[in-house]
């Protein structure tokens, strides 16, 4: 838990990532870019505010241009609730601002949560992981009395850096980059099929 990993004063980066992330860059690097570079910074990959209330036509159209589906249906209820990936880099000192706030926090996304995207019925718009993090930093700074009203502005006076850090394939979101895997799908179903084509002759 983060409050357990806190106890110790060593511990100046707090990196979330899945037991299946396997890294791209070496132990010295990661290290280097996180703790002697920018050990007071958290980095969060924010997903890009949807234009429609609707998630099925914002769906849709995301499918129909070719564009990532990773979208914030949350901050159009409420600037504070922002939503991000869950594999985040937090600071130390946000970590304790999220050990202290979090069920706050969880109160103030979980109402945005319930309103966004109503054409989910009974399911909503992404988890708690990927907002009440960020959420717990933004109201503590308002319960302190120090919030400009703005969020980027909020967010940069914190020292939250929208960062990806963590390569994560949601759909179109790599399209026309270096890292578009084009239609894995399609390409994963036709390996199969030639594998079991291949197979048959054996």
């Amino acid at each position: 838990s983060f409050a357990a990993a806190l106890e110790d004063p060593s511990n100046v980066q707090f990196v979330l990532i899945s037991d299946s992330t396997v890294p791209l860059k070496n132990f010295g690097y990661v290290y280097h870019q996180l703790v002697r570079h920018s050990p007071d910074t958290s980095k969060f990959c924010l997903a890009s505010q949807a234009r429609f209330a609707s998630a099925s036509m914002e769906m849709f159209t995301q499918e129909t241009t070719r564009q990532c589906i990773f979208r914030d249906y949350l901050r159009a209820l409420d600037r504070r609730t922002l939503k991000h990936h869950q594999w985040a880099v937090l600071a130390r000192k946000h970590v304790a601002t999220v050990v202290r706030r979090a069920k706050d926090a969880l109160e103030v996304w979980a109402t945005s949560w319930r309103k966004a995207a109503p054409d989910l019925r009974g399911m909503g718009d992404g988890c708690s992981d990927e907002g009440v993090p960020i959420t717990a930093l933004l109201l503590d700074l308002k319960i302190q009395g120090g919030s400009t009203g703005n969020t980027w502005t909020d967010l940069t006076r914190l020292g939250v850096e929208e960062n990806c850090l963590t390569y994560v394939r949601w759909r179109n979101c790599f399209s026309g980059t270096e890292l578009d895997l084009g239609d894995w799908w399609h390409d994963a179903k036709v390996a199969v099929n030639e594998y079991s084509s291949v197979a048959d002759l054996l």
